[in-house]
């Protein structure tokens, strides 16, 4: 990794400022770090007994920073380490083919350490913006657990990640890739037989490219639902226009009824308005007759005294014209029920004029509301065809 560190330093061609180094341990690679005169190089070593080698290597070198502890990831307060006979592979992440590979390396103990949140740490840093800040990882097996979840905020300052990933899956969920770390792009790898190498850069144009994309995808979701809206309305407005039609034809026919209601009712109507004349001509004509009759009632009692011989024919004359008169009035109060049947008939044709003018104001604004509807309708399908 030295070599490799050394190429890429030099294709950077600019000055460091502050270098992060979590997993330093008495790697060779810190020469090469010392030898690029950063402006700072904070050393991270969980291993006391590495930490001693590189805490000589401070005392030739003042900006070097050591801190041994270990390194969790984010919102972790405690967490599983494994401890080998050699320090160099201590891992925060479970042995998997390891002893297959290293049959020398034995586990010596595996228990719960306390140490820094890996966004704690870069948050308490010191980084100079005028010069490019380099964060090297190397967690035997834990880098992407150490990377993964940093918000942009905290990893944000660095302009390089160097990240060292064991081979072979020495450990259980390690990975020779690296998870998406926002803003950041691949743009060099390189494999030995133990360990690949991943070199990022920071592009904080890829940040917004992403967040566009994501308001990109949040659009179309969202325009794919207002679609899916769009076509639960329509499929609603036609079941309404298809309810509307129904409705419609159901009260064409109800009008059609009415008016061959209302027809039959101004038959029956003029033939009682008719039957109501005639009875009227006859009550005229039976008022007449009892006028008549009177007089010549009165002319009987006048000369009473001259037709005694007639009396007893002109009594029963008279108790016929008195049955007769009894029968006129139980005719007039006949003709009196029939007036008033017509009165109750001219009232309810009266009403069925009515409802029929209700039934074709409620039809026009029905159909008013079809003419809206289908409109609405077709100004909805030219919105979407256009979308």
């Amino acid at each position: 990794m030295r070599e490799y560190l050394e190429g890429l330093l030099q294709n950077i061609g600019e000055s460091l400022g502050t270098v992060v180094y979590i997993g330093a341990g008495s790697s060779v690679v810190m020469d090469t770090l010392c030898e690029a005169q950063p402006g700072s190089l904070v050393a991270v070593e969980a291993c006391g007994d590495l930490c001693d080698a590189l805490k000589r290597k401070a005392k030739e070198y003042p900006f070097i920073k050591v801190i041994n502890e270990w390194v969790l990831p984010t919102d972790s307060e405690k967490h599983t380490a494994y401890f080998f006979n050699n320090p160099r592979f201590n891992s925060l992440c479970k042995p998997a083919s390891l002893f297959e590979v290293f049959p020398n390396i034995k586990l010596i103990s595996e228990k719960k350490v306390n140490g820094i949140d890996i966004g704690d740490l870069l948050s308490n840093l010191e980084k100079d913006q005028n010069k490019s800040n380099l964060l090297i990882v190397s967690a035997q097996g834990a880098e992407n657990a150490l990377l993964q979840n940093l918000p942009l905020e905290k990893i944000g300052c660095f302009d390089y990640i160097c990240v060292q990933m064991p081979q072979n899956d020495l450990y259980e969920k390690s990975s020779s890739t690296m998870a998406n770390i926002e803003s950041f792009e691949l743009i060099h790898t390189t494999t030995t037989d133990s360990h690949t190498v991943l070199f990022l850069k920071n592009i904080p144009e890829i940040s917004e490219l992403k967040n566009e994309l994501k308001k990109a995808e949040k659009n179309t979701v969202s325009l794919k639902r207002e679609i899916e809206a769009l076509k639960s309305e329509n499929k609603e407005i036609n079941s309404n226009s298809e309810n509307l039609d129904k409705d419609l034809a159901g009260l064409k026919e109800q009008n059609t009824l009415l008016a061959k209601e209302n027809s039959t009712l101004s038959e029956n109507l003029e033939k009682n308005r008719a039957q109501h004349h005639k009875k009227n001509q006859q009550a005229e004509e039976l008022q007449s007759k009892v006028v008549k009759l009177q007089k010549e009632n009165e002319e009987l009692s006048g000369n009473l005294e001259k037709f005694r011989a007639q009396h007893q024919q002109k009594k029963q004359h008279a108790e016929q014209l008195q049955n007769k008169v009894a029968e006129l009035q139980n005719k007039s109060e006949e003709l009196q029920k029939v007036k008033n049947r017509n009165e109750q008939l001219r009232k309810k044709n009266n009403e069925l004029e009515y409802r029929q003018q209700r039934l074709d104001e409620e039809l026009q604004r029905v159909e008013h509301q079809m003419a809206l509807l289908k409109s609405f309708f077709f100004n909805e399908n030219q919105s979407v065809e256009h979308d």
